[in-house]
């Protein structure tokens, strides 16, 4: 991870991400295809624009594991699983 020093270097980065991002199709076309069609994003609703990152969703999930009484316990209970 890049440690930041503040607003400029967040351009700096931002600007490098979107450089690449606009050379993709021609640098990896396998990788620009797959991201054209959404394979790096989970659809959680049916509602066009609903998509979100996959690490994003993995970090949902694990709250809402968390917030609900949390995973403990459950790998002693063989029913719950099944």
């Amino acid at each position: 991870m890049v440690p930041c020093d503040g607003p400029r270097q967040l351009r700096a980065l931002d600007s490098r991400s979107s450089a690449k991002l606009v050379t993709l199709p021609t640098a990896h076309p396998e990788v620009a295809h797959e991201f054209e069609a959404g394979s790096f994003t989970i659809q959680k609703m049916s509602r066009q624009f609903s998509a979100i990152p996959i690490d994003q969703a993995q970090e949902q999930n694990n709250a809402a594991i968390k917030g609900h009484g949390g995973a403990v316990g459950v790998i002693d209970k063989p029913t719950t699983l099944r």
